[in-house]
């Protein structure tokens, strides 16, 4: 009788596992996630997002070969910068700014504020405020180089599909 009832309570307790497995899963929206792609030339930094994949930045600029940093060791250290202020929830914002007499991009953690964190740096010529008009817009996915700056800070809000949750 023991032996009966241990088997009776085996499948009682095995039986809603076995239903709760024949249910469909839910499915949460899914975050973005960002990348390196080494297998186009130039690389790209992705954005796989619900909506598909966008790319960010094409990769071609050499400027910064001779210090040991090719398009393709740039693409991954910001992508993985992108996907790390992305998961600490910092890539809401984006400004400009100089970090070691180089112009830069960087995260900020209120519009209008100082640079959190390095994004990108950016070519001694680059005008830093057109480079990041040109990361957010969707039309233009290559850093182009357009001259001195302006000298005006500039503070940007990342599109929902790019900024953490």
């Amino acid at each position: 009788m023991n032996k009966t009832r241990a088997i009776a309570g085996a499948i009682f307790a095995i039986i809603p596992l076995m239903l709760s497995a024949c249910q469909p899963a839910v499915t949460l929206p899914r975050g973005t996630d960002y990348s390196c792609n080494l297998n186009e030339n130039p690389p790209v930094t992705i954005a796989r997002t619900s909506r598909g994949d966008l790319p960010v930045i094409q990769w071609k600029s050499t400027t910064f070969v001779a210090s040991g940093y090719t398009p393709e060791k740039r693409c991954m250290e910001v992508s993985e910068r992108f996907q790390t202020y992305y998961q600490s929830g910092l890539l809401h914002h984006l400004t400009t700014g100089k970090m070691n007499q180089q112009p830069v991009i960087c995260v900020t953690r209120t519009k209008g504020g100082d640079c959190s964190g390095l994004l990108i740096t950016l070519e001694p010529n680059d005008n830093p405020e057109q480079v990041l008009n040109d990361l957010v817009d969707p039309n233009v996915r290559t850093i182009e180089r357009s001259g001195a700056s302006t000298g005006e800070k500039l503070s940007i809000e990342l599109i929902p599909e790019l900024r953490s949750p």
